[in-house]
């Protein structure tokens, strides 16, 4: 039938964009949640409260449990730390508006310095717990930047 004539085409096409996907991630080091995961929504964002409610009301994936927002440390305001569900496994996010004006690259610079502070400042909190840290931006939605080493 049709059907059985077209699988192997469906699986070779299949093969190719994952295998393509795969290798432009790996070309940047970065993983990025679902091909940047909630950004559709996010360039509908008008302020960085926007960019809070969007990624509360769709917890990025294996992190279904919002445990801080605007929480205080050493260093300063973090935005969201997410948990992992039955884990000890964090997602630092830090979210901001990029606006499309001569210091947007200061600006991005700034929110991944600052999600690498606020996941370093949550992994000397919970030293024992795998942490990662991201940001969420209107531009590109939820990128994650790392993982902590288990020593800081």
């Amino acid at each position: 039938n049709l059907f059985n004539l077209m699988l192997p085409s469906i699986a070779r096409h299949f093969a190719q964009n994952v295998a393509l996907k795969n290798h432009v991630n790996s070309k940047h080091s970065v993983r990025v949640f679902s091909n940047h995961y909630g950004s559709r929504k996010a360039k509908e964002a008008n302020n960085e409260d926007d960019l809070h409610r969007i990624l509360m009301d769709s917890p990025p994936p294996s992190y279904s449990k919002l445990v801080a927002h605007e929480w205080r440390s050493d260093t300063g305001v973090g935005d969201m730390v997410f948990k992992a569900h039955g884990k000890d496994q964090y997602l630092v996010v830090e979210a901001k508006l990029l606006k499309k004006n001569w210091s947007q690259k200061l600006r991005e610079e700034k929110v991944r310095e600052q999600a690498n502070r606020y996941g370093r400042d949550w992994k000397r909190m919970h030293p024992s717990a795998s942490v990662k840290y991201a940001t969420f931006t209107n531009r590109d939605g939820l990128v994650s930047l790392g993982e902590l080493p288990e020593k800081i």
